[in-house]
Order: structure tokens, then C-alpha cells, then sequence
């Protein structure tokens, strides 16, 4: 089983999106995700400071191959709430199909995950 799963892995990655508002949770994820798949290629669509704070504050450093694409800046400091009132949560939810598509360039796999996802075991043990 471990071996079908460390092939699956070299064809998968995963993705996520984030701003300064889910910054904390995104790096529970990118720390459960580095125990149980290290190494992998993670994409994050984020604003500048998640992308800041990651490379430079974070201790200890997630074991991921990470590939940011830093364009949320707009969206940084508002909440859901804020973005249906001014008509932009539409379009910053669409972030993440373009991440997908962005890793499916890449891999012929890409897993989706929301920042608020904590990772307990691993996620492609025997799939096939």
C-alpha cells in the first residue's frame, strides 16, 4: 500500500486559498499537511501578508513544496460579510477553481482544501 501511495502522491498536489482574515487557520493546515504528506507541492492563492507571514514569520517551517500566487491583496481586510455587501464574494470564491486549474497545469491530480481543514491521517492511503 505504501508504495502505490508514494507514486499517487508524485502526480497530486494540493491547493488552498487564504488572507490575513484565515492566515492562523491556513497554517494548521500547511502544518498537518507537512506530518502526514511532507514534501508535497502545495499551491496557495493568497494576499501578500499570508504569503509574508509564511516565508518569514512561520516557526517551524511546513515541510511542503510551496508555490504562492500572491493576488488576494484586495481582499485582505474584509470578511464574507463585507464581500456580499460590495459584490465581490462571487468573484474571490472563483479563486479557487483558478487554483485548481493553475495545479492541473502541473499534476495530473489536485486536491482542494479549504484553510480551515487540519489534516489527522493520510489522505491518499489506498487510493488507487
Amino acid at each position: 500500500m505504501m508504495a502505490s501511495s508514494t507514486k499517487l502522491i508524485d502526480q497530486c498536489c494540493f491547493c488552498s486559498m487564504a488572507t490575513k482574515n484565515t492566515c492562523f487557520e491556513c497554517i494548521g493546515l500547511l502544518l498537518s499537511l507537512s506530518i502526514h504528506h511532507p514534501n508535497t507541492t502545495f499551491y496557495l492563492v493568497c494576499d501578500s501578508y499570508t504569503k509574508h507571514y509564511i516565508e518569514n514569520t512561520l516557526t517551524p517551517t511546513p515541510r511542503l513544496k510551496l508555490q504562492f500566487f500572491p493576488c488576494l491583496d484586495k481582499y485582505t481586510n474584509k470578511n464574507r460579510r463585507q464581500m456580499e455587501a460590495n459584490g465581490s464574494w462571487c468573484t474571490f470564491q472563483m479563486y479557487k477553481a483558478w487554483i485548481l486549474d493553475k495545479a492541473l497545469e502541473t499534476f495530473s491530480r489536485a486536491w482542494f482544501l479549504d484553510s480551515d481543514i487540519i489534516i489527522l491521517n493520510d489522505l491518499l492511503e489506498g487510493d488507487n
